[in-house]
């Protein structure tokens, strides 16, 4: 009698569940394939309320969608789903160019952790950092992390969310991109050395660091002549936003690079280019970390 009630459970409870993966799937293929804005905000609201882990998946993918409300459901309903697994992409949609989905996500983060999902055996952090190996080994998990970088660990997270050429000039945008790469490149290997920062999202997220992003960009790029020398002038601005996304600083920074007219060739503009804006870097790099510290107050 016994085995014959329970076969009868669970033949009456297998719909049900078949019923759950079937809706899950069909959501899942909504948010990701349905042209509709309106059916994918409408799938990622459903996913969410289905409180199913398998919907982690669909939700990290959906906030890279297209659409900034597609984007913050999505990150909504992930803190909603309470999966700790969605933490690195949910931090990266802090840094989302939309300030609502910003917030959204900054929520789910707050939620998720409240929830003490993160949390290992005993409420401790999932890394023992206190073994030398084993915290080493997570300061190198970012293969370009400098190997400088003290074993002690960082205060602050930092990320460069933008580098971009906005002088003056006939450039062209293949030219400005260039430029604006190389700029972001020199910005973060001169962070990467700073010891109390860190630029790996894998630390920051193990140590629930406080974060700044930073929008880097060259104001004025110009050849100039000045008596018995030629100049290169480099100038730059720095935006600095808080973990909410709100513009909190501005900082500015600028360098030069001179030869002497007299020996001044076309070919050498390039170059002189490279070094001004390398300076430029260095020099408002020394600035922003010391901000940022303070800031902190860490």
């Amino acid at each position: 009698m016994r085995f014959a009630i329970l076969t009868v459970a669970l033949v009456l409870s297998s719909p049900l569940g078949v019923a759950h993966a079937d809706r899950l799937g069909d959501l899942s293929r909504r948010l990701s394939r349905t042209k509709s804005d309106k059916a994918r905000v409408a799938a990622a609201v459903s996913l969410g309320r289905l409180e199913d882990k398998r919907a982690l998946k669909p939700l990290v993918t959906a906030l890279r969608d297209k659409n900034n409300m597609v984007r913050a459901v999505a990150a909504s309903a992930l803190g909603t789903l309470g999966d700790s697994r969605g933490l690195p992409a949910l931090r990266r949609a802090t840094l989302d160019k939309d300030v609502t989905v910003r917030k959204r996500a900054t929520q789910a983060i707050g939620a998720i952790r409240k929830d003490g999902e993160r949390a290992g055996p005993n409420g401790k952090s999932r890394y023992n950092l206190k073994s030398r190996k084993i915290r080493e080994a997570h300061y190198r998990v970012d293969a370009r992390e400098s190997p400088r970088m003290s074993p002690r660990k960082p205060d602050l997270y930092v990320t460069v969310r933008t580098a971009a050429d906005q002088s003056r000039g006939r450039a062209s945008k293949a030219e400005r991109k260039k430029r604006g790469d190389l700029m972001r490149n020199l910005l973060v290997s001169e962070l990467r050395k700073a010891k109390r920062l860190t630029t790996s999202a894998f630390i920051a997220e193990d140590l629930e660091l406080p974060f700044f992003a930073i929008d880097i960009s060259i104001t004025r790029l110009k050849r100039v002549v000045r008596g018995p020398w030629v100049e290169l002038e480099c100038e730059l601005r720095i935006a600095i936003s808080n973990e909410s996304g709100k513009m909190i600083s501005f900082l500015t920074s600028g360098a030069k690079v001179q030869v002497p007219k007299r020996s001044f060739r076309k070919q050498y503009e390039p170059n002189m280019r490279k070094e001004a804006l390398k300076n430029a870097v260095t020099s408002v790099h020394t600035d922003l970390v010391r901000y940022l510290l303070k800031t902190s107050g860490v």
